[in-house]
């Protein structure tokens, strides 16, 4: 998948060579002139080959992106060259500035080699080695406070740069170039475990250009594995009954972001399809030239009823439970469960249903739960009667509905003497908001 790396050092080399015929050729041809009006130091490294990953564009480009109009037309190569360049966007360490103390090192190897003095300018380039007296790194690129541009990696910027002029000098520049690879590859193998899709991209490109091997398929792996885990949640978020075109467009391009790294159709593929197909069927897209897109195997969408739910402790203890259900967002029903002991030894379990009506164009509904039960104190079971006014308000956009339950304090509690009011203040919040979801009940109704 990726390029030889082993092809670039030798281009590298060729790049170097060639520079060094064109300043020192014909310098004795031309002493008189290079002394009278001194040539600037022309000097290249790695950074200036930058490496750009072999993303599957092609396989990207024929992913299906829905227009405002409810039709659609492919992602298309410069769609997919630009998703591409979104996953590489960030900083990487070609783009930090040489240190200034290795710079002031590299102005001293300059004069030297300019001097004839090549050993001495070797000599002090090795002192940016690793084991050598400069210690790289620490002073981090004051212009970035990225994280992600450590001190390693401005160490290997700094020695990229030294191999350049190792090579000016008369040497192969490896010694830098396998130091490089070694701080790299320790800082990344490190890195990668929480490095996010870009960081992670950016790693496997430079590990290409630093020509570290198999570290660049482990980045590679990472990135994958993020860009799989955003599409499966997101294919598990994703409902067609309430998504628009927007929407639909941001959950197709998270398919395209893995068909560029895979470029074969992965296992939420069909997926992606059917719920991006209903959803702009549910818009009002043609189902007919919808299904030619995607296929013809789509089904229509189910979009009626919903379905809701409560978990809540009242009382200081109390579990207060409920839950309802519509198939079409005007008839609703369900139920509620109060149990548990509370911190004063009283057990209670109670149970009661309800239902209420939303009028067309409503969004308010109001009913009473009637709940009975037994309530336990001090080894008495003593059985009651409680209703709970319920208020209920719809809020579809937001797939979401705020109720307000609690009882009104008029139950009646049947005792050995006879049945008596009891103001039962159990709920310290009554107002909560629950989330809908599509009622999959409703299907077949």
């Amino acid at each position: 998948m990726m390029m030889n790396k082993q092809m670039r050092k030798i281009g590298f080399i060729i790049i170097i060579t060639l520079l060094l015929i064109g300043t020192f050729g014909c310098s004795s041809e031309n002493k008189s002139s290079t002394e009278s009006d001194p040539q600037p130091f022309l000097i290249s490294d790695e950074c200036d080959n930058p490496i750009e990953l072999d993303f599957h564009i092609s396989e990207a480009s024929l992913i299906p992106i829905p227009r405002e109009d409810l039709t659609f037309e492919n992602l298309g190569q410069t769609g997919a060259e630009t998703l591409a360049d979104e996953l590489m966007s960030g900083e990487g360490f070609c783009s930090l500035n040489i240190s200034s103390s290795s710079q002031a090192i590299f102005t001293q190897v300059e004069q030297l080699i300019g001097d004839g003095k090549n050993s001495e300018a070797q000599a002090l380039l090795n002192t940016l080695l690793s084991n050598g007296k400069v210690k790289l790194g620490s002073e981090r690129n004051l212009n970035s406070t990225s994280k992600f541009l450590s001190n390693d990696r401005q160490k290997v910027r700094d020695l990229l740069r030294a191999a350049a002029y190792d090579q000016r000098a008369g040497g192969d520049g490896q010694t830098f170039i396998n130091d490089a690879q070694g701080v790299y590859s320790t800082w990344a193998e490190g890195y990668i475990p929480g490095a996010t899709i870009q960081e992670a991209l950016r790693i496997a490109a430079e590990a290409q250009l630093l020509g570290i091997d198999g570290l660049d398929e482990l980045a590679l792996d990472k990135a994958l594995e993020l860009v799989q885990e955003d599409l499966v949640n997101a294919v598990n978020t994703f409902d067609p009954c309430t998504a628009n075109v927007d929407d639909v467009n941001e959950l197709l391009k998270k398919l395209a972001k893995e068909q560029l790294l895979t470029g074969e159709a992965g296992s939420e593929y069909n997926n992606v399809l059917e719920l991006a197909a209903q959803a702009m069927i549910q818009n009002g897209g043609n189902p007919e030239a919808t299904r030619q897109v995607f296929g013809e195997w789509i089904e229509d969408p189910v979009c009626d009823g919903f379905v809701f739910e409560w978990n809540r402790t009242v009382s200081d203890g109390w579990t207060f439970v409920g839950e309802g259900s519509s198939c079409d967002g005007i008839n609703w029903e369900g139920s509620v469960i109060l149990s548990g002991a509370n911190s004063t030894g009283a057990s209670v379990s109670s149970s009661g249903s309800f239902s209420f009506i939303l009028p067309n164009g409503s969004t308010v509904g109001q009913t009473t739960v009637l709940t009975s039960g037994t309530l336990i104190i001090d080894d008495n079971t003593l059985s009651f009667t409680d209703p709970l006014p319920m208020n209920f308000v719809f809020m579809e956009s937001l797939m979401q509905a705020e109720i307000t339950i609690a009882s009104d304090g008029s139950g009646l509690l049947a005792t050995p003497a006879g049945p008596i009011t009891f103001a039962s203040v159990w709920v310290s919040e009554p107002t909560f908001v629950v989330v809908l979801i599509r009622n999959p009940n409703c299907n077949d109704q």
